[in-house]
């Protein structure tokens, strides 16, 4: 299979860091990928970067990684091709364009979850829909063979922004253990949220803004004790899964895309009320303050339940999340659309 991938490629924003992992996966398999970079950044590992921009002689599949206004792309591409949207959706219903340019110029959605799954079928669209696209590089995130932290170290990863639930995060963090000894908060956030925005009261809140390779994040996760994130809406949430496949129980919103890693067994979910998501159709979250300070503490004072839930987490991760894993289900999608083009 020669498949021609459009999108971002890179190691430090998670669209870049899923083009890497998609494309291993491929390779993995013995397919052949030519990227079309929309955006270069970070570091590229030498077997992808050699992907950007080969040309073949044919294709059997174009894949258009990104947002729903990038799928207009697909009415200009070979109808030969099996056209694949590769998509998120932040919010629980697809617009009325974006389900219209599927319908009618795609052959098939990776969708990144099952909740922007559901996000397509409850907007009508009617193409086959397969959940993949999404990964942890299992040679980085792994458990620490012997590592435990004399202080309980709570991680959140993530543009330091309203929809990812920092300043309800931080303000649950000081009612519940704002400067307790023993533990702290560690908000990593990168060139896109500005974190000095954030009025923090306590000592025990540090904030890292600033870019990181995939080997520093892997060593962040694993010097961490458990991963936060309130999010409103996230179509997957890259950070949680390489989280837990350190070993890091979760603390995650019980609503979108993480709810396929974070259950009762890896981990905790926050209670949210839904409101309309104003930018986009459909529903998102309102996680619950209360309640998540409430689980802050609970780990803290029940750490060694929390990491048990993060073992089993590590343990799910590398049965079913690593990139050559989803590229074989991915593979079974794309050679299934294939065949019943040219039936």
């Amino acid at each position: 299979m020669t498949i021609f991938f459009r999108g971002e490629v890179g190691d430090i924003q998670s669209w870049g860091i899923s083009t890497i992992g998609n494309v291993q996966g491929f390779l993995s398999l013995g397919h052949r990928v030519m990227i079309d970079p929309m955006n270069q950044y970070g570091c590229i590992p030498e077997n992808v970067k050699a992907c950007i921009n080969r040309r073949y002689g044919m294709y059997d599949v174009f894949i258009r990684q990104g947002l729903a206004k990038h799928m207009q792309e697909l009415v200009g591409v070979d109808r030969s091709l099996v056209k694949i949207s590769l998509s998120c959706w932040d919010s629980s219903l697809v617009d009325e364009s974006t389900t219209t340019i599927h319908n009618s110029y795609a052959d098939g959605i990776l969708a990144l979850s099952s909740f922007t799954k559901q996000a397509f079928l409850d907007a009508g669209v009617t193409i086959p829909i397969h959940v993949g696209g999404q990964g942890y590089d299992d040679t980085l995130f792994k458990p620490p063979e012997s590592f435990y932290n004399t202080e309980v170290v709570f991680l959140t990863v993530g543009v330091a922004q309203g929809r990812k639930g920092t300043n309800i995060l931080i303000r649950a963090f000081e009612k519940a253990l704002g400067d307790v000894k023993g533990t702290k908060l560690i908000i990593k956030s990168n060139s896109w949220g500005d974190l000095k925005d954030y009025g923090i009261k306590v000592k025990n809140i540090e904030k890292i803004y600033e870019e990181y390779s995939r080997k520093q994040m892997a060593e962040l996760y694993a010097s961490s004790d458990c991963f936060v994130l309130p999010t409103e809406g996230d179509s997957f949430a890259l950070p949680g899964l390489e989280a837990m496949a350190t070993g890091l129980p979760l603390i995650i919103t019980g609503f979108g895309g993480p709810c396929d890693y974070c259950t009762d067994e890896t981990g905790y979910r926050i209670r949210y009320k839904l409101k309309d998501a104003g930018y986009l159709p459909g529903h998102q979250a309102i996680p619950d303050e209360e309640h998540l300070a409430e689980l802050l503490y609970y780990v803290f004072t029940h750490i060694n339940e929390a990491r048990e839930k993060g073992e089993v987490g590590a343990k799910k991760a590398r049965e079913y999340w690593t990139w050559r894993d989803d590229a074989r289900r991915n593979e079974k999608f794309l050679l299934d659309l294939i065949n019943r083009k040219r039936a």
